[in-house]
């Protein structure tokens, strides 16, 4: 090999390394924007799969659903965020069922509020898996067939999750994601047991626990 082939390939390798080196600094950069202190926010598409209900009616009420919701939070620092979220799903019912009625229903409308905190596991590159938990409140609202004098909260109480997700990050500010999460939603006295009630009637006192298992799909923007 002669001299100025030889100081050309010495010349290749020494701006492929370099390449290398820049391609590993803007890696490490761009992490590193992703760990700072900021703020987040973003939208979801969600389904909600019922996996067991503990309750006095002779069936569960409350059906599988989906529907979506909004979440904001703070990145404290490379391992932990601090998040709020709010969800509305549109569930199937099963009241008929469980319990012999002349309202007819069309749909639950559960809704959840939480605060909680994120668990991050930086790996350096544009995949990020985490954990998470939340603490909030829980609403199931009642879609009537036909009734506008009906009470439109069926049931309230409180709400618990745990799970855990995953971002892809597409430069600094946007990522996308996928959340797989387990809850625990507990109601006490129905709308149903407040009416029999005012009527004179006395039901036995129902108390709902519902095991449900929810997947999330989301945008999500950092500011």
């Amino acid at each position: 090999m002669s001299r100025a082939a030889a100081r050309a390939v010495l010349a290749l390798c020494a701006m492929s390394a370099a390449a290398r080196a820049d391609s590993a600094t803007v890696r490490r950069s761009s992490a590193g924007s992703r760990e700072r202190l900021h703020a987040y926010a973003g939208l979801f598409g969600s389904t909600q799969l019922v996996a067991a209900q503990s309750t006095d009616y002779r069936r569960g009420y409350l059906d599988h659903g989906g529907g979506g919701g909004l979440f904001a939070g703070v990145r404290l620092n490379r391992l932990f965020s601090v998040e709020g979220n709010w969800r509305v799903t549109v569930n199937g019912q099963d009241l008929d069922a469980a319990r012999v009625t002349n309202i007819p229903v069309e749909a639950l409308i559960v809704t959840t509020w939480g605060l909680g905190a994120r668990v991050h596991w930086p790996t350096g590159g544009i995949v990020e898996p985490y954990g998470h938990a939340s603490a909030g409140y829980a609403a199931i609202m009642v879609d009537y067939v036909d009734c506008p004098d009906c009470p439109g909260v069926f049931a309230t109480g409180p709400a618990a999750e745990l799970g855990g997700g995953i971002d892809v990050h597409f430069g600094r500010r946007v990522s996308v994601g996928l959340r797989l999460s387990g809850q625990v939603l507990h109601f006490g006295e129905d709308a149903f047991e407040r009416r029999f009630r005012q009527v004179g009637f006395e039901p036995s006192s129902t108390r709902t626990t519902i095991l449900s298992s929810a997947t999330d799909a989301y945008a999500m923007f950092h500011f």
